[in-house]
């Protein structure tokens, strides 16, 4: 009988430490399992909409996998796409040293060694509409499986800040190049109000484009 109790309990302290061996965390926060991470689109490094899940400009502060009892691990890893209305042009999911395109709504599965800490790349990159894009990634450590889904969002609002009205004049006169708190800012294209790129020379911004409201280098400009 006290065999069978010394068992039990090390049973129940092998589920209880396989519980916590790992975990998912954002900006440094621990997520439960299952959690929800909303990433808003912004204007990447081209001018484009992109979403990522670890920008370059920050890659350690963004999705990770933290493993808690071991410095590396063979894990199992799933990622699927469940819903896609931003239209971008790609999206990729990089772990375990590869990355794999994320085309429709089928499962992909990689087996990989993880690191102590083991970013999360899931990127839709050129974004070219209004909506959302869900995704949700499972890993598996042992007998223990760990979610966290992904959204993906770009509204009409989404990038674009303390935006300042400004007329432009009929020979469509204006610089490529604007100066913001004494440093010049590399034009970037011209957006309608959906964050779409529409056109990506501001001098023929007056020949080709109807009358409308458009923002061009975070200001609005009326036709």
């Amino acid at each position: 009988m006290k065999q069978i109790l010394l068992l039990i309990a090390f049973l129940l302290a092998s589920i209880t430490a396989g519980a916590q061996n790992f975990e998912f965390l954002y900006k440094g926060e621990s997520l439960q399992d299952g959690a929800t991470v909303i990433i808003a689109a912004e204007e990447d490094d081209f001018g484009d909409l992109s979403c990522e899940t670890n920008p370059p400009s920050d890659p350690g502060n963004g999705l990770v996998l933290k493993l808690l009892t071991a410095s590396s691990a063979q894990v199992t890893a799933s990622a699927q796409v469940i819903s896609n209305t931003l239209n971008p042009l790609m999206v990729q999911w990089c772990m375990g040293g590869t990355c794999t395109p994320m085309i429709g709504n089928f499962v992909k599965t990689k087996t990989f060694t993880a690191k102590s800490i083991e970013q999360v790349q899931f990127d839709a990159t050129n974004i070219q509409s209004e909506g959302t894009l869900t995704a949700t990634l499972s890993v598996q450590l042992g007998g223990t499986t760990r979610t966290v889904n992904i959204q993906f969002v770009n509204s009409d609002t989404d990038g674009i800040k303390e935006v300042k009205s400004e007329k432009v004049n009929a020979e469509g006169v204006a610089s490529e190049k604007r100066e913001r708190s004494g440093k010049s800012e590399k034009f970037a294209g011209v957006y309608d109000l959906s964050g779409r790129k529409i056109n990506s020379q501001f001098s023929t911004f007056n020949s080709q484009l109807r009358s409308g409201v458009y923002i061009v280098n975070g200001k609005k400009y009326i036709k």
